[in-house]
């Protein structure tokens, strides 16, 4: 198959905005996926707090100190949930962007040794 030099740049410049869109497209999923975790934080944090002022409110002389108690040592325990599950979910974000920046630093660190070795044998000879 034979292109004009025109279809050829034009078919290279469509390749290139393909790629660009693919990376947007990708950029706005996760954004996407990151602003759905934050709603659903977002929304649990609010429930518990919900949750928490109608039983502080709510007379626990009927339930005995005991009922208090145990109440207080739930909430604690929900508290202790959305904590690690948000802790899970920083460090589940920092690995990815880790795994994402690994690739680009090799890269990075392969040139500059490139570079190097070529300088070194240049004034070697």
């Amino acid at each position: 198959l034979r292109l004009s030099p025109e279809v050829f740049n034009q078919l290279r410049v469509l390749q290139k905005k393909a790629r660009e869109i693919r990376q947007d497209v990708r950029t706005l999923r996760k954004a996407s996926q990151s602003n759905a975790l934050q709603i659903s934080d977002i929304v649990s944090e609010a429930a518990a707090k919900i949750t928490a002022a109608i039983e502080k409110n709510s007379p626990s002389i009927r339930h005995g100190p005991i009922e208090a108690e145990r109440l207080r040592l739930h909430r604690d325990e929900d508290t202790y949930r959305s904590d690690m599950a948000r802790l899970d979910k920083d460090l589940t974000k920092t690995v990815a962007d880790l795994k994402i920046k690994l690739p680009l630093l090799q890269e990075g660190l392969g040139n500059i040794i490139s570079a190097e070795m070529e300088q070194a044998m240049k004034e070697k000879k």
